[in-house]
């Protein structure tokens, strides 16, 4: 479904707006029910609700309560709203903000995270909600690329934009090995030249979905003056949609590390897919995730100034590459109260100051 999900996404190009098309089939394939058939349909709340989830980038326990996908819906939509109205960066005016960090010493407080890869590090279940996204496929690229006949026939062409890529984007070409034949072989323009003719083929693998017509998988070094990182693309080309390459970060950074006086496990994930992984950003789909440890349970986080960490606030702060991480105490932070709509169980704010998740006080 997540696939499915993305493509429709691509095609409209409105996430916000098939969230809410989700929750109105949702209605009306209940309210259409009799209460046997109602109550059987339950079951598949948790599925649903994780495709929500995953759409905007959240995780979490699923909820069984009885406004189940509304709440969801009308909490994220809300969080989306006032999250990127209340935290606009100063310097930008809202755009992405990319922390530079030189030297990640033990002493100033930095653990270091490993490198997990699919699939010999299997995605986790907490981890669906790293998604890809659908560039489209043209004949030709803008500004024109050089692309020996050798190298396959029928070219063609997108781009991957990257953080750490000189021309700011890595282009990718698809060929077919022989002509009339299926697309089969696949190059990145790694050094930013505008040619193809000195980049090395990218084989096919088999398809791991059903709904997958070929895919590859690179795998390849990014360096800039900041230094060097490892990064591994997944590029599938969809039975159903032949226009589009979606590409997808197969590559994240996990390890235990120790913040409020306790071992936790973190992970850090490229999910705005721009080959940097400590995107800050006050649109929800452009910043990156970060998943610590708390109360026993991996929680998700949209990279920001400040995390709550069981009531207390510190700053996140993660190398351009992830493979380093550090939690500094805020120490006291103004705070306000913000009043919930009664039957609103949870409301969860995105911005550029972080996620946060609040509940109303008990009575």
């Amino acid at each position: 479904e997540y696939c499915c999900d993305e493509l429709a996404i691509s095609a409209t190009g409105k996430r916000l707006a098939y969230v809410s098309a989700l929750e109105r089939v949702a209605r009306l394939v209940v309210g259409g029910r009799t209460a046997p058939a109602a109550a059987a349909f339950a079951g598949a709340r948790p599925a649903l609700l994780d495709r929500v989830r995953h759409v905007l980038g959240a995780s979490g326990t699923s909820d069984t309560s009885g406004r189940w996908l509304a709440g969801v819906v009308v909490a994220a939509l809300a969080a989306l709203l006032i999250g990127v109205a209340s935290y606009p960066d100063p310097a930008t005016g809202g755009g992405v903000v990319t922390f530079g960090t030189p030297g990640f010493r033990a002493e100033d407080g930095w653990q270091s995270l490993k490198i997990r890869v699919s699939p010999k590090h299997r995605w986790q279940p907490s981890m669906s909600w790293v998604y890809g996204k659908m560039h489209r496929l043209r004949k030709s690229f803008p500004g024109g690329a050089e692309f020996p006949a050798e190298l396959g026939h029928d070219p063609l062409f997108t781009a991957w934009p990257c953080a750490r890529a000189k021309a700011g984007h890595i282009m990718i070409a698809l060929s077919k090995s022989r002509q009339g034949g299926p697309y089969d072989r696949a190059y990145m323009d790694m050094d930013a030249d505008g040619s193809f003719a000195d980049e090395t083929l990218i084989r096919s693998d088999k398809p791991s979905y059903s709904r997958v017509n070929v895919q590859w998988h690179p795998e390849f070094t990014l360096a800039d003056k900041s230094g060097s990182s490892q990064h591994k693309l997944g590029l599938y080309r969809m039975k159903t949609n032949d226009v589009s390459l979606w590409i997808r970060s197969e590559l994240w950074r996990e390890g235990a590390v120790k913040v409020a006086g306790k071992k936790r496990r973190c992970v850090v994930a490229d999910f705005s897919l721009n080959g940097a992984f400590n995107d800050v950003s006050g649109d929800l789909f452009a910043g990156d995730r970060i998943a610590l440890e708390i109360d026993g349970r991996l929680v998700t986080h949209v990279l920001g100034g400040f995390i709550d960490i069981e009531g207390a606030l510190y700053r996140p702060e993660v190398s351009i590459d992830g493979s380093a991480v550090r939690f500094v105490s805020a120490g006291d932070v103004p705070m306000a109260t913000v009043r919930m709509p009664e039957g609103m169980t949870e409301l969860t704010l995105f911005g550029t100051n972080g996620t946060f998740k609040l509940r109303p006080a008990a009575a």
